[in-house]
Formats: structure tokens, sequence, C-alpha cells
């Protein structure tokens, strides 16, 4: 079996739910890899291996690694906690559980008006200014707009590839200040890297990708949009390529750290967008 009492829960949904075969086999992929994460990520589950002992803090976790680290939309996040609803009904039913994980968890509601502006980028300077923002907010933006990605920022020793960055008046001045008003964490954590956590933890300093999307979901209001740095990467990209249309394509990949593949790919998706 790849999941416990898998044999007896299809058994369930082809007889009693009388589903079909491809709607179960999506209940099949959505409860191995939630076992399989479990597996790995979970030390007690590691240790007893036991459904019973599994909580909704653990269900939330893996949640929350779906939405954040996978980036799921929410129809899809919704539709794997439905699947391990049914599931954990199930367990309590027959006795298997004593809980039920998921019965204080809800779906999330789709929200279009979230959505990250195409020209997010010129109104930087407003941000930057903006001290109802966090601080992490406020430096994903700025280096955002200058291209990179939030898995190059939050790399270890990134803040080296800043020195040689040519920042505005404006967001120099951001950058400055930043980094004077870290410097007291930077000292206390031994570490000189931009993203850090506020406990003391110098094994682990540095700030998880979990982490930073708390910060940065606490500033949605604020902004009027929800500051995902995927969104606002792909989002400044294609404005800066319909901003600047007499730049080469050598021009546009050297100013945007961009391999042919990646322009080619946002162009078409510029394309699409217009239609």
């Amino acid at each position: 079996m790849d999941y416990p009492y898998q044999e007896q829960f299809e058994r369930y949904l082809k007889d009693v739910k009388k589903l079909k075969d491809s709607t179960i086999a999506d209940f099949y992929n959505d409860l191995t890899d939630f076992f399989n994460y479990e597996s790995h990520f979970n030390r007690t589950y590691q240790e007893i291996g036991l459904v019973k002992v599994l909580s909704e803090n653990d269900v939330r976790d893996y949640l929350e690694m779906l939405s954040i680290k996978r980036e799921y939309k929410n129809t899809t996040y919704n539709k794997v906690l439905s699947h391990l609803n049914i599931y954990f009904i199930f367990l309590f039913t027959i006795k298997a559980s004593a809980d039920l994980p998921t019965i204080n968890i809800h779906g999330k509601k789709r929200s279009t008006e979230l959505a990250v502006p195409l020209n997010w980028t010129d109104d930087l300077e407003t941000y930057l200014a903006d001290e109802r923002l966090t601080d992490y907010t406020r430096l994903i933006m700025l280096l955002t707009a200058r291209f990179y990605s939030v898995k190059e920022m939050m790399a270890e020793g990134f803040y080296r590839v800043l020195e040689h960055e040519d920042f505005t008046p404006s967001q120099a001045t951001f950058y400055q200040d930043f980094r004077q008003r870290q410097a007291t964490m930077r000292l206390r954590q031994a570490c000189d890297d931009l993203f850090l956590k506020q406990h003391i933890r110098p094994d682990a300093p540095r700030l998880t990708i979990y982490a930073l999307h708390k910060y940065l979901n606490k500033d949605t209001a604020t902004l009027g949009f929800k500051p995902a740095p995927r969104e606002m990467l792909q989002a400044a990209v294609m404005n800066f390529i319909i901003q600047n249309q007499s730049l080469s394509d050598t021009q546009l990949m050297n100013i945007m750290h961009l391999p042919p593949q990646s322009l080619a790919y946002y162009r078409n998706l510029i394309l699409k967008k217009m239609r």
C-alpha cells in the first residue's frame, strides 16, 4: 500500500461513493503525496508510522507547503483539502482514527481582485517610502523590480551581488536604511544575509520561504494586491518588455538576467494576454 488503509478506502470510493476510476486515481495521487510529505518532514509520524498520530497542525503544514512552495491555486488547494477531508472522515468512521484533523480547516476563496498589477513597478518609489509596509515586503519589491527571483534573493551571500547594483538614489537610500536597521539583528545572528529570523538561531539564521510569505501576506490590504514574488516578477518583466520595445534581445536579457528561452516565454505570455 502507498498510504494507510488504501485498499479499504478505494473500495469505499468505488462501491459506496460510486466514483469513476479517474477520480479515485486523483485521490490516490493526493493521498500518496500527503503521506510522502509526512514521512519526510513529520518526525512523530516517522517514528510511529500510525495515521492516528496526525494532527490538525500536520495537515495545515502540508497545505501551507502546497500554497506557498508549490504555489497551488486556490481551486487546487481546495480539491486536495476535500480529498483529505473525505479520507479522514472515512478513517474516523471505521475507527482507524479517533480525531478529524481536517474538521476546522476551511477552503480558500477565489480572489481575482488581488491580482498583481502589470505596471506595479511604476509606483515602486511610493511603495519604498510607505512605512506601513514591512521592511521585508519593501525589500522584496525593490529586488523584484531589479528582476531578481525570490530564490536568488534568499540565497546565502546574495547581499554581495547588491554591492554592484546600480540603484536609483531613492532605492539606494531605502536599501542603506534597511541594512542599518538590520545591523543589530545581523550581529546577533552572526549572519550578513538579507532575510533573517527574529528569533536568534545562529545555526539556522535565515528566514524560510514560508515565514517570508507571512510578512508579505500582512501587507496585502495596504497594497491592494497580494505581493506574491513570482507574480510580481512576471508582471515586472512583462511590463519592462512592453515599455522598452526599442531594446535588442541581448540588452533585455542582460538587464533582466534572462536566458533566451525565458525571454521567448515572456514574449509569448504577453501575446496571450493581449489577445
